[in-house]
């Protein structure tokens, strides 16, 4: 009898656990736990261009802006959640599966946003931080979200706000706005948004190519697109090898591996996009361009905290 009890207390708990380990994957999935953390990443790295230290300022400010990212990706959810339903690549997600209610993705986005801009405002009191990051969501909400399904210009003010989390790190560190070296920074996560955009299109190109929505499929054929894209991969990693040109990288070393790193990006692209017989693999392609923003990021944060020689 022991035996039993003790067997149902132990299925029970791995239950309970699964339950809550999917619960939790699936609030992950609502506020798009990595593009919210490459936010924060990139927060931290204009943050350490300018005062190489940790310390609260610095956790507050990179805190504050995972926060409000996770706030503002919650809220796109809830804008998209009818859209999501059209497409394999979202209609897993947690509103259209109807996993979490839109009351309670909706609440907590307001939170969550509450929260990031208090925490920047609690740091920063009303200054460019908090005004930028005031923006970023304007940007993203107001404009970039909505738009997009009436123009495909809306991928422009959806890239102006992926270049904010950066210049929130700098100007809260004290960095001038207008100076070059963050705008290099910003220039290169710019080039990068683009080619970052229309992979997600041609990794479902079928669906999207049907689809009652403006996209680049339905200006431009798979072929001129590819060749589009592959000039905005060039422009982005031309851009991010000239970073220690304006002293963002000084670490020799690191330069070197990341001039290497970005050449072979190139070249890998324009072998997969030209010079493969079979179609080009454009989910794998989105990863590989997703991890060449992230060492990016990584190098210059590295450059600065740990091997500043």
């Amino acid at each position: 009898m022991k035996k039993t009890n003790s067997m149902t207390v132990d299925a029970i708990s791995a239950l309970s656990s699964h339950l809550f380990i999917a619960r939790t994957n699936d609030w992950f999935r609502l506020v798009k736990l990595r593009i919210s953390l490459m936010n924060a990443v990139s927060a931290l790295a204009g943050y350490v261009v300018f005062r190489p230290y940790i310390g609260w300022d610095l956790i507050a400010t990179v805190s504050s802006v995972f926060v409000l990212a996770c706030g503002s990706a919650a809220l796109n959810n809830y804008q998209d959640r009818n859209r999501d339903e059209l497409f394999s690549r979202t209609r897993e997600r947690p509103l259209p599966k109807q996993l979490i209610s839109g009351w309670h993705a909706l609440v907590m986005s307001i939170i969550l946003m509450i929260i990031g801009l208090g925490g920047l405002l609690r740091v920063h009191s009303m200054g460019s931080p908090v005004l930028l990051g005031v923006l970023a969501v304007i940007l993203y909400n107001g404009v970039y979200t909505p738009l997009k399904s009436k123009s495909v210009l809306a991928i422009l003010p959806g890239s102006i706000c992926g270049m904010l989390p950066p210049l929130i790190g700098w100007t809260a560190a004290g960095g001038n706005i207008y100076s070059s070296q963050i705008q290099v920074l910003m220039a290169a996560i710019g080039l990068w948004q683009l080619p970052h955009f229309w992979l997600i299109i041609l990794s479902g190109n079928e669906e999207y190519r049907h689809a009652d929505m403006p996209n680049m499929l339905r200006l431009f054929s798979i072929d001129q697109l590819n060749r589009i894209m592959f000039v905005w991969v060039l422009a982005f990693a031309c851009v991010s090898m000239v970073l220690p040109m304006f002293q963002l990288i000084i670490n020799s070393w690191l330069k070197g591996v990341l001039a290497l790193y970005l050449m072979m990006l190139v070249l890998f692209f324009a072998h997969v996009l030209f010079f493969r017989h079979k179609a080009p693999g454009y989910s794998f392609l989105f990863k590989s361009l997703n991890i060449s923003m992230g060492t990016v990021l990584l190098v210059t944060i590295a450059d600065r905290l740990f091997l500043r020689m």
